[in-house]
C-alpha cells in the first residue's frame, strides 16, 4: 500500500483502487511512519510526494516485497501460472475439452499444457519426473502420489448389434465368460474383473489372444466388427462413434477416476484451484450423464 501510494502520488486514487477509504489509507501511512520513525510523504493540495530522506527506505521496502513474492511463488512450485496436465484419450474425449473451457472462463490467468498419454504408467512417470503437474488416473495407479477421487466409473458390457445379450437390462460376468472376450487394459488392471475374466478354463479367441490388453478405441472397434464382447468403463462410451450395444455389468464393478499429483505440489495455488473446480465440475457432469446404456 505504501509503494502504491508512492507510485500514484494521490491518496484518494489509491483508496479507490484498493477499496479503502481515504482516511483508512492515511491512517495506515501514519502507523508505518510512526513504527519505523521515518516520515515518508510530504502532503500538499496536489497529492503526496516521497521525501528524499525516505527514498532508501522505500527501496528496501520494494526489495522486501519482491523477495516475499518470490518466496511465495517458490513455496507454491509456481513461476508461470501454467498447469501441465496429462490425460488419457477417453478422459480427453469425455471431460478435458469442456472442463478446460469452463475452467478458463472462471480463472483466465491460468494456462495449460496438455499431454495425451496412452496409459496410466505414462502419466505416473511424467508426474514423478515432474514433466507434468497433474494427471487423470485411477486410484490403483496412484501409489506414492496424492490422489483426489472425482468419479466412480461403472463397468459396462459391450457387444455387437443383433447380439443375443441385447434383450437384457444388465449382464452378469458368468453370462459373458464363455465367449471370446476382448480385454482392454482397464479390465486387466481391475483385480476382481481380471480374476473372473482370465479364468484358466476360459476359451481362447480363435483370431487373436483375448488375454492381451487392447487399446481403448481398438477394443470398441473390434467389438463393433463382431470379434467378441468386452467389459469397459462407462467413459469409453461417452460420445463414442461405434455401432454397438452396452449394458451395465450386474456385479457393479467400477474404477475410481481422479486427479493425481506429487506430494510436493499440494500447496500450489494452481493445483488446488484446479482440483477444487474439477471435482465440482465432474459432479455436475455426472448428474447430466447418469448412464451409458445403448
Amino acid at each position: 500500500m505504501i509503494l502504491k501510494a508512492a507510485e500514484m502520488g494521490n491518496i484518494t486514487r489509491v483508496a479507490a483502487e484498493l477499496g479503502y477509504t481515504q482516511s483508512g489509507i492515511s491512517h495506515i501511512i501514519s502507523r508505518v511512519e510512526q513504527e519505523f520513525h521515518q516520515i515518508i510523504f510530504a502532503r500538499s493540495n496536489e497529492g503526496i510526494i516521497v521525501l528524499p530522506a525516505a527514498v532508501p527506505f522505500l527501496a528496501l521496502m520494494r526489495q522486501t516485497v519482491e523477495a516475499e513474492d518470490l518466496l511465495y511463488k517458490t513455496a507454491r512450485y509456481d513461476s508461470s501460472d501454467t498447469i501441465r496436465l496429462s490425460v488419457l484419450p477417453t478422459v480427453a474425449t469425455a471431460w478435458a475439452s469442456q472442463l478446460l473451457v469452463d475452467f478458463s472462463k472462471n480463472f483466465p490467468k491460468f494456462h495449460f499444457e496438455i499431454w495425451e498419454k496412452k496409459g496410466y504408467i505414462d502419466i505416473v512417470n511424467d508426474l514423478k519426473a515432474d514433466t507434468s503437474d497433474i494427471g487423470f488416473i485411477n486410484d490403483i495407479s496412484s501409489q506414492n502420489l496424492l490422489f483426489y477421487p472425482c468419479y466412480e466409473d461403472r463397468y459396462y458390457v459391450v457387444f455387437p448389434r443383433e447380439h443375443a445379450l441385447a434383450s437384457l437390462d444388465e449382464i452378469g460376468i458368468e453370462q459373458i465368460a464363455q465367449g471370446p472376450i476382448i480385454l482392454p487394459e482397464e479390465a486387466v488392471q481391475h483385480k476382481y474383473l481380471k480374476n473372473h475374466l482370465l479364468k484358466p478354463d476360459a476359451p481362447a479367441d480363435p483370431v487373436f489372444s483375448s488375454r492381451k490388453p487392447i487399446d481403448d478405441w481398438m477394443t470398441l472397434s473390434m467389438v463393433e466388427q463382431g470379434y467378441g464382447i468386452s467389459v469397459v468403463p462407462g467413459l469409453y462410451l461417452y460420445r463414442h462413434r461405434y455401432s454397438l450395444h452396452a449394458r451395465p455389468l450386474k456385479e457393479g464393478y467400477s474404477r475410481v477416476m481422479g486427479l493425481c499429483t506429487r506430494k510436493e505440489k499440494k500447496n500450489s495455488l494452481e493445483i488446488r484451484t484446479f482440483i477444487t473446480f474439477t471435482r465440482k465440475w465432474v459432479k455436475a457432469w455426472e448428474k447430466a450423464n447418469p448412464g451409458f446404456s445403448c
